[in-house]
């Protein structure tokens, strides 16, 4: 009864495989198969297509001013701005990326400055990007189906939510992107030689420089060479050819990756180099278990519909199904991979959208319906879903500029601000280590020491900007207790400044951060004593405890870092804790 079961299995999964190969390859080559009538609707769509186009870079234009900035936005400028300073990072600066992209910003940022909308101004560079990306789209659809199917691909791949909000942001996966579908459109492009395979190594290789996460590009392309050469009849010629393309190809992806670790060993930060951008990312046992049914279903299905596509014509269907082979393969690695993002599905969104715009087409040669009015509906779909994006609606890109012009304001150059990721950018931290989601594991295990309370103290750090959730146990109790809220920011965070409240029971206030510091009262003026001496004005103060009388009714009072008073309360407009 089992092995019925699964010989019937087997047989409904072939049938549905040649099914979809059959799609894919209705479409052949170009216009050469395409009916007159065909041709004559893709002539009127891409009229569509070009209103599809204006309407996303329109919202584009608008979205990247208002959209909520992310936490790895500022994390990104902050490195940046240590180039800028003449820092190195990983050795002055923490980062765990690869620094290709964060070089490559470093004179747009001195043409920006030291702005509250830095972050906003930086994301135009993600513009160009995103028009690459969907370039690149097309360019491989065109390749191995057609014109239209390039052109309607590209316009759905770059306007899907999650591809579209996420290349709005500043992050290096947009480049990463882009250099992965560049590396596919040299494989796809033409006959397999070792010039091409030179080229799409030193691409994939520049890959490499800007996010080690290309590891899981390579090994999926890996899977889907062999597959493809093991369904292929077995001639000398056949694999001699990819012998040498590939030799050259991981020959020349060693380059660039080369050149950016001669770099930090010539500079004497190898070591941290290696550790910020290897060691620190195998953390063993980080990310939540996930079911591995797609990795197994595509582990599965992706050589029948392979075999299945290679039956159906000679070079070009090979090429098909090496697409639908790297595409499986990425999704089945990305659902083991340890830290799974939304960022990280960007270079599988538009060889998604090739392959389901492919088979969709398909339909129309065989003149049974005409999917161009399913696909505009589609795009029209998305369109809907990013107009109705909550944080472009509310404005929340707004919170992080605001956050950031205080402490501009608030705090001099050179002077440290403790934030979760480099949230104020522009402002010297006082610990090394950025707080994202590896580092906190590392603090949990006792792998990195949580001492951050006591650099506080030693480098006089009075302000504390960003979500005071995102720091460690210990550093967040102590700003709970040695920092004041003077202002909030949802969800950018809240800006706190060094003070303390009055503790009634011992008549006086304990701090810890030695500074000048103001008597603030939640009613008005404050007018007692403080240390036996009538306080009348900013005094500086050490560490510890530090009596106080009041005088009258003075309310509330709290000590308050005295550059911040001026500006700054922590009580709100009735008279309570902000």
């Amino acid at each position: 009864m089992l092995n019925r079961t699964v010989r019937l299995l087997d047989l409904r999964m072939r049938e549905a495989a040649n099914g979809v190969a059959n799609l894919l390859a209705a479409l052949g080559e170009g216009k050469q198969v395409m009916p007159e009538s065909v041709v004559r609707v893709w002539l009127r769509e891409r009229w569509t297509l070009g209103v599809f186009l204006a309407i996303g870079l329109l919202l584009r234009l608008v979205m990247l001013w208002r959209f909520r900035v992310n936490s790895d936005e500022p994390q990104h400028l902050h490195v940046v701005w240590a180039w800028t300073q003449g820092l190195l990072p990983y050795r002055d600066v923490f980062d765990n990326h690869m620094p290709l992209f964060h070089v490559l910003s470093v004179p747009a940022l001195l043409v920006v400055g030291e702005r509250p909308t830095a972050v906003l101004w930086m994301r135009v560079l993600m513009l160009p990007l995103w028009g690459a990306g969907m370039l690149m789209t097309a360019v491989i659809g065109r390749a191995l189906f057609s014109p239209r199917v390039g052109a309607w691909s590209a316009v759905l791949a770059g306007l899907f939510p999650l591809f579209f909000l996420c290349s709005l942001e500043y992050r290096p996966d947009v480049l990463w992107t882009v250099l992965w579908l560049g590396a596919i459109a040299l494989a796809v492009g033409g006959p397999l030689t070792p010039a091409r395979g030179a080229a799409f190594g030193l691409v994939l290789g520049t890959a490499v420089a800007v996010s080690l996460k290309t590891t899981l590009m390579v090994l999926a392309v890996a899977i889907a060479t062999t597959v493809v050469l093991a369904l292929t009849p077995r001639g000398r010629r056949e694999w001699r050819c990819v012998m040498r393309s590939g030799l050259a190809a991981g020959a020349s992806m060693l380059l660039v990756p080369g050149l950016v670790t001669a770099y930090f060993a010539a500079h004497g930060a190898l070591g941290p180099f290696l550790y910020g951008t290897v060691w620190h990312n195998l953390t063993p046992g980080i990310g939540a278990a996930r079911p591995t049914y797609l990795a197994l279903l595509a582990a599965v299905f992706a050589p029948i519909a392979a075999r299945a596509i290679m039956k159906l014509g000679p070079a070009p269907a090979r090429r098909r199904a090496f697409l639908l082979l790297v595409t499986l393969a990425y999704l089945g690695l990305v659902c083991v991979w340890p830290i799974v993002t939304r960022q990280d599905m960007l270079p599988v969104i538009p060889l998604g959208s090739i392959v389901a715009v492919a088979a969709l087409s398909a339909f129309e040669v065989s003149a049974r319906w005409r999917p161009g009015g399913v696909l505009a509906l589609l795009v029209v779909v998305e369109l809907g879903l990013l107009l109705g994006s909550r944080s472009v609606r509310l404005d929340e890109a707004h919170a992080a500029s605001a956050l950031e012009a205080e402490v501009l304001h608030l705090v001099g150059s050179g002077e440290p601000v403790l934030d979760p990721k480099g949230n104020t950018v522009f402002r010297p931290r006082p610990i090394y280590w950025v707080l994202e989601t590896i580092t906190r594991v590392r603090l949990k295990r006792g792998l990195i020491t949580d001492d951050f309370p006591g650099r506080l103290v030693r480098t006089h750090t009075c302000v504390v900007a960003g979500n005071a959730q995102d720091l460690p146990r210990r550093t967040r109790s102590f700003v709970h207790e040695h920092y004041l809220r003077v202002a909030a920011h949802p969800p950018a965070g809240s800006l706190r400044v060094a003070g303390a409240r009055f503790d009634p029971v011992h008549a006086g206030f304990d701090i810890a951060i030695p500074a000048v510091y103001t008597l603030v009262g939640s009613s008005g003026v404050v007018h007692g004593v403080l240390d036996d001496r009538p306080y009348d004005g900013p005094r500086a103060l050490a560490p510890g405890f530090h009596s106080y009388r009041a005088a009258g009714d003075e309310g509330t009072v709290a000590l308050l870092w005295a550059p911040a008073a001026a500006a700054f309360s922590p009580f709100d407009a009735a008279g309570n804790w902000r």
